[in-house]
């Protein structure tokens, strides 16, 4: 019972938006599309995995989303070149696997603030294609590849589902997962204690970009486009979602519970904004006022 208690109060925030937006959709408030909702919570959730994962290594990733746009704007280009859709999946596979490693190799060898790292990063992959693409833009087809396609999003959710017992697994029973929060806590112990901490956090960055991937992916084929904009729609939303998770920053703590909570908040949250014709208006302040409350809630649950 008092595991519980702790649970319902360090996601407070959390389930009470879920319980406004259910309360208002049984009202009639709220026009709820299924396939819209499942869409947005697999994309959603893939990012918050993956931001969560580097964050609980003790790294502040602000490239994620311009790693994003970049892997769009990349396949779109493969495509329109005359490459089948699947190798553009596969080289957006292979091209995130190498940013994730390089991610990794360069945060453990310069010991820069990651914050300040990745910020530069965001600033090099968003204007690798500046200039070169008219409107930061490419499209590849006049149709929707993915548009009405349920069969390919019960995959990419079948997908995700495995994605979330590897992730419990990992965290919880390889030593891996342990590697990564003690990385969070203190990497100068961790190097001390003999780990090789530039391999894990390789490791660590591999896989979230590999995460990173899918969304990326799933973008490019709903929309048949790539853009220098596409990742940027997600920045704050899962940072939002990642406060909300409760995800720890440089002390190593976090749950895979968390990581899907905070993606299902924002997600309703932003369909609550839309039913309600206020998402272009309050989006970003309303991300922000959620972030500085989940963290709020998060050093009142620690004391």
């Amino acid at each position: 019972m008092e595991r519980l208690k702790r649970f319902i109060q360090e996601y407070k925030i959390s389930f009470a938006i879920v319980f406004i937006f259910l309360l208002e959709c049984m009202r009639g408030s709220y026009d709820l599309k299924a396939w819209s909702f499942l869409r947005q919570m697999n994309i959603m959730t893939f990012l918050t995995i993956g931001v969560s994962l580097e964050m609980m290594s003790g790294d502040f990733d602000l490239a994620f989303a311009a790693q994003i746009s970049l892997s769009t704007i990349t396949a779109a280009l493969l495509i329109s070149a005359g490459l089948p859709i699947w190798t553009a999946c596969i080289v957006i596979i292979g091209l995130n696997a190498i940013l994730g490693c390089l991610k990794g190799f360069l945060l453990t060898k310069l010991k820069m603030p990651s914050i300040i790292f990745t910020l530069a990063l965001q600033v090099i992959f968003l204007n690798i294609f500046s200039g070169v693409l008219p409107d930061n833009r490419i499209n590849f087809s006049d149709i929707l590849v993915l548009h009405g396609n349920r069969a390919a999003e019960v995959l990419v959710t079948g997908l995700l589902i495995l994605t979330v017992c590897g992730m419990y697994f990992f965290l919880n029973n390889t030593y891996y997962g342990k590697y990564c929060r003690m990385l969070g806590e203190n990497m100068e112990l961790a190097e001390k204690s003999g780990l090789n901490c530039m391999a894990i956090s390789m490791i660590i960055h591999v896989i979230a970009s590999l995460f990173f991937s899918i969304p990326a992916i799933s973008i490019m084929l709903y929309t048949s486009s790539g853009s220098t904009y596409m990742g940027a729609n997600y920045l704050y939303k899962v940072l939002a979602a990642v406060c909300l998770g409760g995800i720890g920053f440089q002390n190593g703590k976090g749950s895979v519970n968390g990581m899907v909570i905070g993606a299902l908040t924002v997600v309703t949250m932003l369909m609550m904004l839309t039913g309600s014709g206020y998402l272009n208006r309050f989006e970003t302040i309303l991300e922000g006022i959620i972030i500085l409350l989940a963290l709020d809630v998060k050093n009142r649950t620690k004391n």
